[in-house]
Protein backbone atom coordinates (compact mmCIF):
# COMPACT_ATOMS: atom_id res chain seq x y z
CA UNK A 1 0.00 0.00 0.00
CA UNK A 2 3.06 2.34 0.04
CA UNK A 3 4.56 3.93 -2.75
CA UNK A 4 7.07 2.01 -4.99
CA UNK A 5 10.58 2.96 -4.78
CA UNK A 6 10.62 5.35 -8.09
CA UNK A 7 10.53 3.55 -11.17
CA UNK A 8 12.24 5.10 -13.89
CA UNK A 9 11.76 4.62 -17.46
CA UNK A 10 14.57 6.30 -19.45
CA UNK A 11 14.22 6.84 -23.48
CA UNK A 12 16.53 5.90 -26.07
CA UNK A 13 17.18 6.22 -29.54
CA UNK A 14 18.02 3.70 -32.22
CA UNK A 15 21.46 4.24 -31.43
CA UNK A 16 20.94 3.56 -27.50
CA UNK A 17 21.71 7.20 -26.55
CA UNK A 18 19.11 9.15 -24.64
CA UNK A 19 16.06 10.65 -26.40
CA UNK A 20 16.70 14.21 -24.98
CA UNK A 21 13.97 15.67 -27.26
CA UNK A 22 11.05 12.95 -26.40
CA UNK A 23 8.22 14.59 -24.63
CA UNK A 24 6.20 10.56 -25.42
CA UNK A 25 3.92 9.32 -22.61
CA UNK A 26 4.95 6.36 -20.56
CA UNK A 27 2.38 3.81 -18.84
CA UNK A 28 3.16 1.38 -16.23
CA UNK A 29 0.82 -1.87 -16.02
CA UNK A 30 1.20 -5.20 -14.08
CA UNK A 31 -0.72 -7.81 -15.35
CA UNK A 32 -3.64 -8.80 -13.91
CA UNK A 33 -3.48 -6.58 -10.97
CA UNK A 34 -4.40 -2.93 -10.72
CA UNK A 35 -1.95 -0.35 -9.79
CA UNK A 36 -2.66 2.99 -7.84
CA UNK A 37 -1.61 6.65 -8.61
CA UNK A 38 0.29 8.16 -11.11
CA UNK A 39 0.56 5.14 -14.09
CA UNK A 40 0.90 7.30 -16.85
CA UNK A 41 4.02 9.80 -17.26
CA UNK A 42 4.99 12.60 -20.01
CA UNK A 43 8.38 12.11 -20.56
CA UNK A 44 10.65 14.92 -19.73
CA UNK A 45 14.15 15.42 -21.40
CA UNK A 46 13.88 11.32 -22.51
CA UNK A 47 12.74 10.52 -19.00
CA UNK A 48 9.82 9.23 -16.96
CA UNK A 49 9.72 8.89 -13.34
CA UNK A 50 6.63 7.53 -11.89
CA UNK A 51 6.99 8.75 -8.54
CA UNK A 52 3.12 7.99 -6.89
CA UNK A 53 2.65 4.61 -8.02
CA UNK A 54 1.03 2.15 -5.34
CA UNK A 55 -0.01 -1.72 -5.36
CA UNK A 56 -2.12 -2.86 -3.12
CA UNK A 57 -1.78 -6.49 -3.48
CA UNK A 58 1.21 -8.83 -2.20
CA UNK A 59 3.41 -10.93 -4.12
CA UNK A 60 6.06 -11.22 -7.29
CA UNK A 61 5.47 -9.06 -9.94
CA UNK A 62 6.82 -7.52 -13.06
CA UNK A 63 6.10 -3.98 -14.18
CA UNK A 64 5.11 -3.39 -18.01
CA UNK A 65 6.20 0.21 -19.31
CA UNK A 66 4.55 1.12 -22.60
CA UNK A 67 5.33 3.76 -25.01
CA UNK A 68 3.42 3.53 -28.14
CA UNK A 69 3.77 0.42 -29.57
CA UNK A 70 7.46 -0.31 -27.69
CA UNK A 71 7.13 -2.39 -24.52
CA UNK A 72 9.86 -3.22 -21.48
CA UNK A 73 9.50 -5.37 -18.76
CA UNK A 74 10.79 -4.59 -15.44
CA UNK A 75 12.55 -7.76 -13.09
CA UNK A 76 10.42 -9.54 -10.50
CA UNK A 77 9.96 -7.55 -7.38
CA UNK A 78 8.26 -8.90 -3.81
CA UNK A 79 5.47 -6.56 -2.50
CA UNK A 80 5.09 -7.76 1.01
CA UNK A 81 1.71 -7.89 2.91
CA UNK A 82 1.14 -4.91 5.42
CA UNK A 83 0.30 -5.14 9.23
CA UNK A 84 -2.24 -7.22 10.21
CA UNK A 85 -5.54 -4.95 10.81
CA UNK A 86 -8.33 -7.80 10.64
CA UNK A 87 -8.81 -11.55 11.20
CA UNK A 88 -10.66 -12.97 8.16
CA UNK A 89 -12.67 -15.83 7.68
CA UNK A 90 -10.72 -18.06 5.42
CA UNK A 91 -13.97 -21.01 5.68
CA UNK A 92 -17.10 -20.34 7.27
CA UNK A 93 -17.94 -22.65 9.74
CA UNK A 94 -18.66 -26.09 8.09
CA UNK A 95 -20.18 -29.49 9.13
CA UNK A 96 -17.34 -32.39 8.71
CA UNK A 97 -17.20 -33.87 6.35
CA UNK A 98 -17.62 -30.10 4.76
CA UNK A 99 -18.82 -30.56 1.00
CA UNK A 100 -19.16 -27.20 -0.15
CA UNK A 101 -21.53 -28.36 -3.38
CA UNK A 102 -23.72 -29.25 -1.18
CA UNK A 103 -26.04 -25.87 0.35
CA UNK A 104 -27.03 -27.79 3.49
CA UNK A 105 -23.32 -28.65 4.35
CA UNK A 106 -23.44 -25.08 5.53
CA UNK A 107 -26.66 -25.80 8.15
CA UNK A 108 -25.13 -27.59 11.72
CA UNK A 109 -26.73 -29.57 14.20
CA UNK A 110 -26.24 -29.76 17.90
CA UNK A 111 -22.94 -31.61 18.58
CA UNK A 112 -22.16 -31.81 14.84
CA UNK A 113 -18.22 -31.59 14.81
CA UNK A 114 -17.23 -28.91 12.62
CA UNK A 115 -14.90 -26.56 11.36
CA UNK A 116 -13.53 -23.11 10.48
CA UNK A 117 -10.64 -21.27 8.80
CA UNK A 118 -9.28 -17.92 9.93
CA UNK A 119 -6.51 -15.74 8.80
CA UNK A 120 -5.05 -12.52 9.78
CA UNK A 121 -5.32 -9.98 6.74
CA UNK A 122 -3.86 -6.27 6.47
CA UNK A 123 -6.03 -3.97 5.25
CA UNK A 124 -6.39 -4.45 1.66
CA UNK A 125 -6.99 -8.26 2.35
CA UNK A 126 -4.18 -9.65 2.17
CA UNK A 127 -2.97 -12.77 3.92
CA UNK A 128 0.06 -11.49 6.59
CA UNK A 129 2.11 -15.03 6.92
CA UNK A 130 4.38 -13.30 9.62
CA UNK A 131 2.53 -12.90 12.48
CA UNK A 132 3.43 -15.26 15.41
CA UNK A 133 0.63 -15.85 18.35
CA UNK A 134 -2.13 -17.76 18.80
CA UNK A 135 -6.25 -16.93 18.13
CA UNK A 136 -8.98 -18.22 20.12
CA UNK A 137 -12.78 -18.75 19.18
CA UNK A 138 -16.02 -17.77 20.89
CA UNK A 139 -19.94 -18.03 20.37
CA UNK A 140 -22.22 -15.50 19.57
CA UNK A 141 -25.67 -16.55 18.77
CA UNK A 142 -29.24 -14.79 18.61
CA UNK A 143 -30.19 -14.26 21.22
CA UNK A 144 -26.46 -12.99 21.83
CA UNK A 145 -25.27 -15.64 24.38
CA UNK A 146 -22.34 -14.90 26.94
CA UNK A 147 -19.19 -15.99 26.08
CA UNK A 148 -18.73 -18.36 29.01
CA UNK A 149 -22.10 -19.71 28.34
CA UNK A 150 -20.43 -23.55 27.62
CA UNK A 151 -22.03 -24.37 24.14
CA UNK A 152 -18.89 -23.89 22.17
CA UNK A 153 -16.62 -27.38 22.82
CA UNK A 154 -13.58 -28.30 20.87
CA UNK A 155 -12.36 -24.72 19.59
CA UNK A 156 -9.57 -24.68 22.26
CA UNK A 157 -7.11 -21.53 21.26
CA UNK A 158 -5.27 -22.60 17.97
CA UNK A 159 -1.07 -21.44 17.03
CA UNK A 160 -1.31 -19.30 14.14
CA UNK A 161 0.92 -20.64 11.33
CA UNK A 162 1.51 -18.70 8.26
CA UNK A 163 -0.90 -16.17 9.31
CA UNK A 164 -4.17 -18.99 10.13
CA UNK A 165 -5.80 -21.40 12.12
CA UNK A 166 -7.88 -24.45 11.47
CA UNK A 167 -10.40 -24.61 14.08
CA UNK A 168 -10.85 -28.51 12.65
CA UNK A 169 -13.20 -29.92 15.86
CA UNK A 170 -15.50 -27.18 17.03
CA UNK A 171 -19.36 -28.21 18.04
CA UNK A 172 -21.89 -26.63 19.44
CA UNK A 173 -24.50 -28.27 21.73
Amino acid sequence: GAPLLVPTVYLLDQDRHYAALSRREVRASVEGVQLFGQTSVRAASGVAAFENIVLTRAGNFSMRFSVGGVHAMSSYFVVMAGTPTFLGIEQQPCAIPCDRTIENSLLQVANDIFEVEVSLRDKYFNRVGSEEGSVSATLRGYPLLPVDSGLLGGCAARPLSAGGALFGDCSVG
